[in-house]
């Protein structure tokens, strides 16, 4: 079996290499290639790899594309039946490296395995036993995560091993054959900078019938942060992850609940974000949502479960089979300078900026120009819109987006 350790670096410094010598010194007889997928570093950490390990196969990315592309683009350029997911600051327990890749062969390859996480001392290179993290959940209706332990997840028998089924994973470090990473869609190419690709990644996985296994006597170190010293992460493109996320893993009916909850607690406006967080994420979404609804197509042809059976399997509240309370259904139309309201129950159409306008908490008045398409995702008891090159007191809703003209498939 071929084994492709893939290492997703921005700007590692010493650990980088480190990071190489450590996989390279556990490996033993384990025949494996190592690629470097590089997301645009400037510190010089690359070229430190490229001179020390002639060996390691590195890829780059001229700009900054974000951790989720970075692991994408290593994926793609690696050979082998097993993929092994490691960030740029990571040391792996001796042995820990084969027996992540005994595991996905022992679960036939339909399963991602995840390991025990330590704290690393990357000033010492060594790693702290007594900081260890397991099984990682995630709540559906905010997409909050955090640590299990093995007491909280059930224990399956996998080949001669006891493993755990985690709700989640965190991407530092996994492995999953090549087989089940490509029916999975792969690591979304389109996810923004940083946030949720691996939870987004773990949710596809059970959704389309397979597991998320934990084996706690895999061992790797991760440098934890309390906060993003090498980058700089923009909100708005952790919330459009979120948005991308939600769209393509939910079905319509608990999309439209989960949209209509999360835009109203992000409404909030500043002096630097005067359109409100909420909006520039939805523009931010809207500009590669072709691609997350061809995604979103594929997976839900393709799934056995959906996030009502997620929520039954994990103890989740939210989402739950329950009749829709009037309220929060919506009445959806579209009104266009050229004619009047249509009914639209797919994506607006391209060619022109739209305005996206949800349920009101009171009166702000905004501005529209020119031939905008006016979207409304609008109570039954609220009243319609008009269009026209001027429109003022629209006290019936909270702006969510304005978007620049470009196909929406």
């Amino acid at each position: 079996m071929h084994v492709s350790l893939v290492i997703s670096a921005h700007n590692e410094g010493p650990s980088l290499s480190r990071t190489v010598q450590s996989c390279i010194d556990v490996l033993e007889d384990m025949h494996a290639e190592i690629v470097v997928a590089d997301d645009a570093s400037e510190d010089g950490s690359v070229e430190d790899v490229e001179r020390s390990f002639p060996v390691v196969r590195t890829v780059r990315s001229a700009t900054r594309c974000g951790a989720s592309p970075t692991k994408t683009m290593g994926a793609d350029a690696a050979r082998g039946d097993v993929l092994v997911f490691l960030d740029g600051h990571t040391k792996p327990e001796p042995g820990s490296l084969r027996r992540l890749v005994e595991d996905v062969a022992s679960a036939d390859g339909q399963a991602i395995v995840t390991p025990r996480l330590l704290s690393l001392d990357v000033d010492k290179w060594s790693n702290d036993p007594l900081q260890a993290g397991h099984g990682y959940r995630l709540d559906l209706s905010t997409f909050d995560c955090g640590w299990l332990d093995p007491s909280d997840m059930t224990a399956v028998r996998v080949g001669r091993r006891r493993l755990y089924e985690s709700p989640s994973l965190i991407g530092c470090a996994f492995a999953i054959s090549r087989q089940l990473y490509d029916i999975l869609w792969g690591m979304d190419r389109d996810m923004l900078c940083w946030g949720v690709e691996d939870l987004d990644f773990g949710l596809k996985c059970w959704l389309v019938g397979n597991r998320v296994l934990h084996d706690p006597d895999a061992t790797v170190g991760h440098r934890f942060r309390e906060s993003f010293d090498n980058y700089e992460v923009p909100s708005e493109h952790f919330f459009a992850n979120q948005l991308r996320m939600a769209r393509k893993n939910f079905t319509e009916g608990t999309w439209r609940q989960w949209l209509e909850v999360m835009s109203r607690r992000h409404l909030q406006v500043s002096e630097d974000v005067p359109e409100s967080l909420w909006a520039r994420a939805w523009l931010t979404f809207h500009r590669r949502k072709s691609s997350v609804e061809q995604e979103r197509a594929y997976l839900h042809a393709r799934r056995s479960r959906d996030e009502i059976w997620y929520a039954r399997r994990f103890g989740l509240d939210w989402p739950h089979l329950s009749e829709f309370p009037e309220s929060s259904l919506f009445a959806v139309q579209e009104l266009a300078g050229s004619g009047g309201p249509r009914p639209s129950p797919s994506p607006a159409p391209s060619g022109v900026p739209t305005l996206v306008l949800l349920s009101p908490p009171g009166n702000q008045t905004f501005a529209i120009t020119g031939d905008a398409l006016i979207r409304l995702v609008q109570r039954h008891d609220a009243p319609s819109l008009w269009p026209g090159a001027l429109c003022h007191n629209a006290s019936i809703g909270d702006l969510l987006a304005v978007r620049e003209p470009e196909a929406i498939a």
